[in-house]
């Protein structure tokens, strides 16, 4: 029986009920009654209430004392979100007006308190987001005076969406899909020695499949998915009510790609946009909902985008209409786009802490924030990321006045103290627009105006953080920001059975981690384990240090040309004693180490060590805290990579070595092939040999040409490596020829195979 790879998020707490009689007269806060359980973290705190003529509800939250709590005022024709500080009561935002008052039919009220906002719900839709950081635990309750009642006030802690789901379990397990008659889960030889082996197969009219949690909101929804018919309907649904109540992004043979809202059975259009799909094709379908934002993606571009403030929040199906659709790598996770097309509108939106205006998650982290400003004057530009508190954050200062008037500054804001971390000449014009971007990951953040690098810097603080401005004026114009989300390594992806190199040493070179390596004779006679390919611009080398005799060297190579050690960046690593670690960083024509560093570590254990290029920066994290850096001002432009190990007793396994870079692409084909466009045949996982039929890859046949593209398009240098074999014929003759079927086209147009460079294995009969 496979185990399944499916995970999902569960609720923690408890729900608490708690029936609210009215009171005579209007409530003041000591006269709150309070459910059992406190509120803390992210919940949702939901009531019915009933108006039988004038008067006044308030639902209670984050209540520490009098002076301190929050509470959701109700009365008959509105709803406001109340903040009590200091004992002073402030509106969070005007109050939202009704489009029908309230009356003796209950109203579901919903408060979403999240940590960076506040949102309310009536009649099932988005009435306010609010920006409001939450200030921790407090006591939930209730107060009632006149004709306004509240029922069964409920609390329900909530945690961030994330499900995932690869359909890797037997036919006849449903798994966490709640499902119409017509969809099962396939399987495509043995599972155990299957590229990929399971997906979810959708067949109905109309057929859907349903999972998650009423509570989830704020989310993405990523889907491969396939059709094997030129007709039909799929599409993702949102906010999942009930058959005849969610949001949905569908894709039609007919109609193309829609957003719509689907109430009461009845469908409407929020957006549109002409496109087909191709049969027997892969594409990763994604939507997001944010704040009544809709945002939907195919193969990670953006191609429709609309507003609704329906539901507010619901489950997640798959949709169908047709025969033979078919799914795989389902993922739900919190939203990775957010975007504004007017910020100083929407200023209600952002959370104003300490004259910096908030927006996002403190807990975002590598991410690309674009604004769109036209500064009108020269007071200057203030843009924020990574911020984690009011005294814990990143600044962008750009041609304010006084002492940095006509500078471009990065500011470390720590404490009472800020330092400027990146420093550049350069103002602005006022009445110009610039694009700004700031990329921000983790240790490294870089500045562009428009397209151009402005500045960059390499601290250990920069970790996570929500963005902001300081302040948010009308110069801003439009906000983005997209998170990065890292795909799993190769290493992990590959079928378990491809690296049981002892079993099957004739798959050892393309499954096996270690044989990534190469191994060659410097010229100063010492032995270097290249990596294969090429690993162009900022790449990352994860190393676990092994206890090294005090003789004994540990080198990594960076950037280096061809396979010679000496045109690189070397990061050399000894261990003088087994507590003690060194490190130095050489430079090709410098002659002594550009940076250094010494510290201790624990004795006798191998320790984790992370060596890396970003932008001009080389830098080293020992057990993720960073000990090295340094900036060149003429960086390398080599792009091999190398270890390289001196004297005796260093045992170090190059299967735990990993290398990270966003410029390569590495295609295990463990996931569906969504970067992968056919052209000509049949593409799919399919068995190699007849003879063991089990044995299956990815691969593509056809009478004639069998072509398939990447969809992506690539400028500047480049390097293709792949493996390939012939799938077996039955006809030896024929099986011999087939090796000439593995042929490559690079710098190609996407449609013709002699618009670019083309690799031919035999051709012209085996003669040239």
């Amino acid at each position: 029986m496979r185990v399944t790879r499916w995970t999902i998020a569960v609720l923690a707490g408890l729900w608490a009920c708690l029936a609210a009689p009215p009171s005579s007269a209007a409530a003041a806060p000591s006269t709150y009654r309070f459910l059992e359980e406190d509120a803390e973290g992210a919940f949702d705190l939901s009531a019915a209430v009933r108006a039988t003529g004038e008067g006044e509800a308030r639902l209670c939250f984050g209540y520490r004392s009098p002076k301190d709590h929050y509470y959701l005022r109700v009365r008959p024709r509105e709803l406001a979100l109340v903040r009590v500080e200091n004992g002073k009561a402030r509106e969070l935002a005007p109050p939202s007006k009704l489009s029908a008052p309230l009356g003796r039919t209950p109203t579901e009220l919903v408060l979403k308190r999240r940590a960076e906002k506040l949102s309310l719900l009536c009649r099932g839709l988005l009435l306010q987001v609010v920006g409001d950081l939450d200030p921790g635990a407090g006591k939930v309750g209730v107060a009632t005076s006149g004709g306004l009642q509240l029922e069964a006030p409920r609390l329900q802690p909530v945690e961030p969406p994330a499900f995932a789901d690869d359909f890797m379990r037997e036919p006849n397990e449903t798994g966490p899909w709640e499902a119409t008659v017509g969809w099962t889960t396939t399987t495509v030889g043995d599972t155990s020695k299957s590229a990929n082996g399971f997906f979810y197969r959708g067949t109905g009219n109309p057929g859907r499949a349903v999972t998650g949690f009423e509570f989830w909101d704020d989310y993405v929804v990523h889907a491969s998915f396939k059709a094997a018919q030129e007709e039909g309907t799929v599409g993702i649904g949102l906010y999942f009510q009930d058959p005849k109540n969610y949001l949905a992004l569908t894709w039609s043979s007919l109609r193309g790609m829609q957003l719509v809202r689907v109430r009461h059975g009845s469908p409407h259009v929020l957006a549109t946009k002409p496109a087909a799909w191709v049969p027997n094709q892969w594409y990763r379908l994604s939507v997001q909902v944010l704040d009544g934002s809709l945002t939907a993606m195919v193969d990670g571009r953006v191609c429709l985008q609309a507003t609704d403030a329906s539901f507010g929040r619901g489950k997640v199906a798959l949709l169908v209409d047709g025969k033979e659709f078919y799914f795989d790598d389902v993922v739900v996770k919190p939203a990775t786009y957010f975007h504004d097309p007017a910020p100083f509108t929407h200023r209600v939106r952002w959370a104003n802490v300490g004259g910096v205006q908030l927006a996002g998650s403190t807990a975002w982290q590598d991410y690309t924030l674009r604004v769109r400003a036209t500064p009108a004057d020269r007071s200057g530009l203030g843009i924020v990321f990574g911020w984690r508190g009011p005294r814990d954050y990143y600044l962008l200062r750009w041609g304010a006045e006084g002492a940095s008037a006509g500078r471009k500054q990065i500011l470390r804001v720590n404490g009472a103290k800020s330092v400027v971390v990146a420093d550049a000449a350069g103002g602005y014009r006022p009445g110009q627009t610039y694009t700004i971007e700031t990329t921000f990951r983790p240790g490294y953040a870089a500045v562009s105006i428009n397209g151009k690098r402005a500045l960059e810097t390499a601290d250990p603080g920069l970790t996570h953080g929500a963005i902001g401005f300081k302040p948010l004026s009308r110069a801003v114009r439009e906000v983005t920001v997209a998170l990065y989300e890292e795909p799993t390594p190769p290493e992990e992806e590959s079928t378990k059975e491809f690296t049981n190199s002892d079993a099957h040493p004739d798959m050892a070179e393309w499954a096996n981690p270690a044989k990534a390596w190469i191994a060659r004779q410097a010229a100063t006679g010492e032995r270097v384990h290249w990596r294969k390919g090429d690993y162009y611009g900022d790449v990352s080398v994860q190393i676990p240090v092994p206890v090294l005799n005090p003789n004994a060297r540990l080198n990594a190579i960076l950037a280096a040309s061809g396979e010679n050690p000496g045109t690189g960046y070397t990061f050399q690593v000894r261990r003088p004693a087994p507590d003690k670690l060194a490190l130095q960083l050489l430079r090709p024509a410098a002659t002594k180490p550009v940076a250094a560093a010494a510290t201790a570590v624990p004795a006798d254990k191998p320790v984790s060590l992370t060596l890396a290029r970003q932008g001009s920066y080389l830098v080293a994290d020992l057990e993720g805290k960073r000990i090295l850096k340094f900036r060149d001002a003429t960086p390398l432009d080599g792009s091999r990579l190398g270890i390289e190990t001196t004297g005796d007793g260093v045992n170090l396994d190059l299967r735990t070595v990993q290398v990270k870079s966003r410029n390569v692409y590495d295609y295990t084909f463990h996931d569906a092939p969504t970067d992968w466009q056919p052209q000509y045949g049949v593409w799919e996982v399919t068995n190699r040999w007849s003879c063991s039929p089990g044995w299956s890859w990815f691969g593509g046949r056809s009478e004639r040409l069998a072509v398939i593209w990447n969809k992506r398009r690539f400028t500047g240098d480049l390097v293709l490596e792949y493996y390939a074999a012939p799938k077996m014929d039955a006809v030896p003759e024929a099986y011999e020829l087939r090796f000439r079927d593995l042929n490559a086209t690079i710098c190609g147009d996407g449609k013709r195979l002699n618009s670019g460079y083309s690799f031919i294995i035999g051709g012209w009969g085996n003669t040239k």
